[in-house]
């Protein structure tokens, strides 16, 4: 497991693993070099060799599964200049990360994989195509054509990228989704590229979506305030209950999952009786606030399952099976 160690939800997932029986060993890139090394030869058949984790040494042709989970980069130790030990840290990265993502085993999920679905374009236009219903989205950079898209409907703006800009040491700003005016557009349109989608005003609630292989968890979210805000990050206190979702919806949400290569995915929805609006796909998004909320490790028990099972590692196929929703 390559992650951070803060993540409660990761915790729940380790857990549900003791419980299969699994041997785990987590650590983070950020761990590497002090805690963590590595020695590996490439041969005929890929790299051999082993992972130290704090004294621990495991052989790398006994590596099942590997979950990647949000890791930090490489702390390197030292008082060596600045861009030295950032160079350090991505020769760190490439190493490490590198001779663990050629491994034969099963990914969760392959960084390749995730680097491919978190082209938001990408996502939103493979989404259209196998039949889930997508916001009306424009994307541009030019100030007339923002104008346009605000006057012809409620816009809301929304993030291409991670959502948040870095002030300084101690301090972030988060760009949430927002409306989007034709004000707005002289702005901010000529200075960036900007994603401007469909307000959807007439959806009542929120739903998280995970797939895990081809079966299916779906939560709907209602925020305590009302009205509830644009984006359902800055909502505050939520409502978390399970719930069901069209055969046509899982079944586009597990073929979604499976073009991009992807064992796990996230997917968030805005839903009313009539149809589910696909806003994002996440392919390493968090459910502790779901677990939390539920008190039950339902996701961390479907992952836990997926990652100790012996079947072949997944591999970019047609997402033929049907899904399974379960609440």
């Amino acid at each position: 497991m390559i992650t951070h160690q803060t993540d409660t939800g990761i915790d729940r997932l380790m857990l549900e693993l003791h419980a299969l029986g699994a041997d785990v060993v987590r650590f983070d890139l950020a761990d590497c070099p002090t805690q963590v090394h590595i020695t590996a030869t490439l041969n005929d058949h890929g790299w051999e060799g082993t992972v130290e984790v704090r004294g621990r040494t495991v052989d790398l042709a006994q590596i099942s599964a590997i979950l990647w989970w949000h890791p930090g980069p490489p702390r390197i130790p030292g008082t060596r200049p600045a861009a030295e030990r950032q160079w350090m840290a991505r020769e760190t990265t490439a190493g490490l990360g590198g001779v663990l993502s050629t491994l034969p085993c099963r990914h969760i999920n392959h960084p390749v994989a995730v680097r491919g679905a978190q082209v938001k374009a990408e996502v939103l236009a493979r989404a259209a195509s196998l039949g889930l219903t997508v916001p009306r989205t424009v994307i541009t950079s030019r100030t007339d054509a923002a104008r346009r898209v605000a006057e012809a409907g409620p816009t809301v703006l929304k993030a291409l990228t991670e959502p948040v800009i870095t002030q300084n040491a101690t301090g972030a700003e988060v760009l949430f989704t927002r409306p989007f005016t034709a004000r707005d557009a002289a702005r901010h349109a000529g200075y960036s590229t900007l994603q401007l989608q469909q307000h959807i005003t007439n959806s009542p609630y929120d739903v998280r979506l995970f797939v895990v292989g081809d079966q299916v968890l779906a939560f709907r979210i209602d925020p305590a305030r009302t009205p509830a805000p644009d984006d359902i990050r800055a909502a505050g206190p939520l409502t978390i209950t399970p719930c069901t979702v069209p055969d046509s919806v899982a079944e586009g949400a597990v073929a979604l999952t499976a073009d991009f290569a992807l064992s796990y995915a996230a997917l968030d929805f805005l839903a009313d009786d009539v149809r589910h609006w696909l806003l994002d796909l996440n392919p390493a998004g968090q459910f502790s606030a779901v677990e939390s909320a539920r008190g039950l490790p339902a996701v961390s028990r479907l992952l836990a399952g997926h990652l100790t099972a012996q079947a072949a590692p997944h591999r970019r196929t047609a997402a033929t099976a049907p899904a399974t929703a379960t609440p």
